[in-house]
């Protein structure tokens, strides 16, 4: 299943990211995959109590389901270019300079929120709910 080779290579991805950036992402053992999360792609949890270090990057079963693996990796590394920032500056940035500078750094070359949102929801087979589960 296509689903699955691409949650795989996501997955191999960030492992690449966490050890680029160690110290970013060392409370993040790995991608998770939300149902829930209809209105974006993905985010970056941070917590400003916790020195704005990243606790989770979250991905969309639903953009997973209606996108290839170009434009989730796309997703993957805008939500890392978060971490990354608010870890730097220890503060929420968004998509101002220090972010885009980071785009740059890292490859990210979708520094803006620009995919719709509105594409009918896809069903995700239960051979890829149950890989997801995995994580």
């Amino acid at each position: 299943m296509q689903a699955i080779e691409d949650i795989t290579r996501l997955e191999g991805d960030f492992q690449a990211m966490r050890e680029l950036y160690p110290d970013v992402f060392t409370a993040v053992p790995h991608i998770t995959w939300n149902n829930r999360l209809t209105n974006c792609a993905g985010r970056c949890w941070t917590h400003p109590r916790q020195g704005h270090h990243c606790s989770k990057i979250e991905l969309s079963t639903k953009f997973l389901c209606t996108n290839g693996y170009d434009i989730l990796l796309e997703t993957l590394l805008h939500e890392c270019a978060h971490a990354i920032v608010n870890k730097r500056h220890n503060a929420s940035m968004q998509h101002r300079t220090e972010f885009r500078a980071v785009c740059d750094e890292i490859g990210c070359k979708n520094k803006a929120c620009t995919y719709d949102y509105a594409a009918p929801a896809a069903r995700l087979t239960a051979a890829v709910k149950n890989y997801i589960r995995r994580y």
